[in-house]
């Protein structure tokens, strides 16, 4: 949301204190410049630009993300002669994401450091299949993690009777 004087409480007023505006008026050079040669190319291509994530700028130094589409604003004759678009506020998803890839990280440090060897797997309903291993997986299976990738390594290196085992629990 833009830093606005405390009078411009209603939406109509809020229309009215944009009119005219560029993002020059709003955000930073950092923003308003990319989002100006964004404008320019659709402006001179007729290319809408749909679904972008932006970081911006504002002028008052906040920091705000938003998923932008814009496209080209044509007059009766159909002629191109600016553009509109439509921004939603993804700030509260970006700071959850930032957040979540810390935690990421962290974790992923302390299962690398573990000095046991340790294996998480998983089986998505759709399919997928998502596994992290640790170095001292590998150390213990004597493996690099370029064997690690080859298709059915583990098979190779397990014991029959370990691998009838784990087929059965799944």
């Amino acid at each position: 949301q833009a830093s606005l004087p405390a009078q411009l409480a209603s939406l109509e007023q809020f229309a009215e204190y944009l009119l005219g505006k560029t993002d020059f008026d709003l955000f930073t050079e950092t923003h308003a410049r990319p989002a100006f040669e964004d404008e320019q190319a659709i402006i001179r291509t007729g290319i809408p630009l749909i679904g972008k994530v932006e970081k911006e700028i504002w002028l008052d130094g906040r920091e705000t993300w938003a998923f932008t589409s814009k496209m080209p604003f044509r007059n009766q004759a159909g002629l191109i002669v600016g553009t509109f678009g439509i921004s939603q506020d993804i700030t509260t998803m970006k700071e959850v994401e930032a957040k979540l890839a810390h935690e990421q990280a962290r974790l992923q440090f302390i299962f690398d450091a573990m000095p046991v060897g340790a294996y998480l797997a998983h089986h998505y309903p759709d399919g997928r299949f998502e596994r992290i291993i640790n170095d001292a997986h590998l150390r213990i299976c004597g493996l690099t993690r370029e064997q690690d990738q080859l298709p059915g390594i583990y098979r190779q290196i397990t014991h029959p009777e370990d691998l009838a085992r784990q087929l059965e629990l799944g």
